[in-house]
């Protein structure tokens, strides 16, 4: 049986070099390394995926790479997430770290930015939750209005077991996340290390929420209009867990409305 061969390198694939089948020949283990796919490999869609779609993301993946080894952040939180305002970029990691290496980060551009989310063990508050606290001023004071809004619902739980912020962004014309954990094992509310994570995942949040919105285009505006029912959602789970009175949600749904 002839061997294949990559179809991206030219090399000959065999029991040390995997091949996977493209939409019209295949690639090595090594050139999907190079292009950053083997931790996120879907078979099915790298089916679809031609020569020439390799050879972008490898060159893409390189030019990251190159720029997180030299990334100058002018603001970051915990080593888990640092952003650069003067080139429009951020780095994130899904694993807390003691120390900064570069390979274990994540580069995106501001305006790859499309949503993110803040959750606790299982609970989820969207960006547009967020968005209409900053709108109401339900951030001051306290946490804030996603982390409030949670504290709520998990009041009985005498430990949390998870906190993360969620960034959904488009890559190769895919929307894509990376989860960003503040707590990763069990962390007894209450305690310093609680505290301090919420503390973290606020100011994550707001900044994220600063980044949306000094790159939202009209279509995103648009959406932003669709997202009305969530941000009321939002209000009356807020109403709900007694974090805001009736009068307070009536009114703000009155403005998110227009009535």
């Amino acid at each position: 049986m002839a061997k294949k061969t990559c179809s991206v390198c030219g090399k000959e694939c065999g029991i040390f070099n995997w091949s996977f089948e493209l939409s019209e020949g295949f690639v090595c283990v090594k050139c999907l390394q190079d292009a950053g796919k083997i931790g996120s490999l879907d078979l099915e869609e790298l089916k679809k995926s031609s020569v020439e779609d390799i050879l972008r993301m490898k060159d893409n993946f390189e030019r990251s790479s190159n720029q997180i080894e030299s990334f100058q952040p002018t603001y970051e939180i915990d080593k888990i997430i640092k952003f650069d305002d003067v080139n429009q970029y951020l780095i994130a990691s899904d694993a807390k770290h003691i120390i900064y290496i570069p390979d274990n980060y994540k580069l995106i551009r501001y305006d790859q930015i499309k949503d993110f989310e803040f959750i606790e063990d299982g609970n989820t508050v969207r960006s547009s939750g967020v968005a209409g606290a900053l709108a109401g001023g339900l951030l001051a004071g306290g946490l804030g209005f996603a982390i409030g809004a949670l504290s709520g619902r998990g009041r009985e739980k005498k430990f949390c077991e998870e906190m993360s912020v969620r960034i959904i962004y488009v890559e190769d014309n895919d929307y894509k996340f990376i989860n960003i954990p503040f707590i990763d094992s069990s962390t007894k509310r209450g305690s310093s290390s609680y505290k301090h994570a919420q503390e973290s995942a606020k100011k994550t949040l707001l900044k994220l929420q600063d980044i949306k919105d000094n790159h939202q285009d009209d279509s995103e505006q648009i959406d932003d209009e669709l997202n009305s029912v969530d941000i009321l959602r939002e209000y009356k789970s807020l109403l709900d867990d007694g974090i805001i009175t009736e009068e307070e949600f009536n009114s703000k749904k009155k403005e998110i409305l227009g009535i």
